[in-house]
């Protein structure tokens, strides 16, 4: 059985040579995938954030460019944290994301 998710916004997945690395508290984390609103990460271990904490950071992208991020942790699953964002990710940010991805892996789907 398939379950489609609608999601309200686009979302960047990365594979695994290409991810971004999210800085924040003194740690580095890899990221799993960004929107406009969110982004997803793996912390280095299972306490460094639970539901309802404060995040901000740096999202270093390897195009080169970064994102400024402040927001909440509204998840915490199978040892990734989700982050809702109270400052966006520019939308621009997210298509060039997009288009280095395609250009970098244009095999990926």
């Amino acid at each position: 059985m398939t379950f489609e998710f609608d999601r309200a916004h686009y979302r960047v997945t990365y594979p695994l040579a290409a991810r971004p690395t999210f800085d924040w508290a003194g740690r580095s984390c890899v990221v799993l995938d960004v929107s406009e609103h969110g982004i997803r990460f793996l912390p280095p271990d299972s306490d460094a954030a639970k539901i309802g904490d404060p995040i901000k950071g740096i999202v270093r992208f390897r195009s080169g460019k970064t994102a400024d991020v402040d927001g909440t942790v509204v998840r915490f699953f199978d040892g990734q944290v989700g982050v809702e964002l109270k400052t966006d990710i520019p939308y621009r940010l997210i298509v060039d994301e997009q288009q280095y991805l395609v250009k970098r892996f244009p095999t990926r789907r």
